[in-house]
């Protein structure tokens, strides 16, 4: 599949199916991820924390629901077998960590699409840490370095993506 052609599919994906994706699968998202632009070009300022346990994402869905006051049934995660986290370095030149994290989900989203995968790109389950601070350190991220977004990603029960049309200039204004 062709870059734009990925971008024009590319949908967040609620609906997946127990299946968990292939090694060769992740490692190309997590390629894509590293491909990402930087701020200033360092290295070493994004880590991804894969999460495939199902006990890990039951805590963390657990902890997002007691965050948001949501009871039993609560899922952030839409029943996706893989959660990336994504962490930006505190010490990233020119405040940029968001930045290279929200560059790096978008790259695993288009890559996610064009393996025929379902992705969603969320933050609202970063909550989590915050009643139970203590999954920073389960989920596997380093010192020094602050989750900002995740990526859920796997084999999707929804029907075949559809492309969008483009419409370029309908939120552009030119200042020649």
């Amino acid at each position: 599949m062709e870059a734009l052609q990925a971008i024009a599919k590319r949908k967040s994906t609620r609906s997946y199916t127990t299946e968990q994706i292939s090694d060769r699968q992740l490692e190309t998202l997590l390629f894509a991820a590293d491909a990402a632009p930087k701020a200033g070009g360092a290295e070493g300022c994004v880590h991804i924390s894969v999460i495939q346990n199902k006990e890990l994402l039951r805590k963390l869905i657990q902890a997002a629901a007691t965050a948001f006051c949501q009871g039993e049934g609560y899922t952030p995660f839409y029943g996706a077998p893989t959660l990336l986290v994504i962490s930006g370095n505190n010490e990233t030149p020119y405040g940029g960590a968001g930045a290279n994290v929200a560059c790096a989900g978008e790259n695993v989203l288009i890559a996610a699409t064009a393996l025929g995968l379902g992705s969603v790109y969320l933050t609202g389950f970063l909550a989590a840490f915050s009643v139970a601070p203590e999954l920073i350190k389960e989920v596997g991220v380093p010192e020094g370095f602050t989750p900002l977004a995740g990526v859920i990603v796997g084999n999707t029960a929804e029907k075949e993506f559809m492309e969008k049309e483009f419409k370029v200039g309908r939120y552009v204004n030119y200042v020649k």
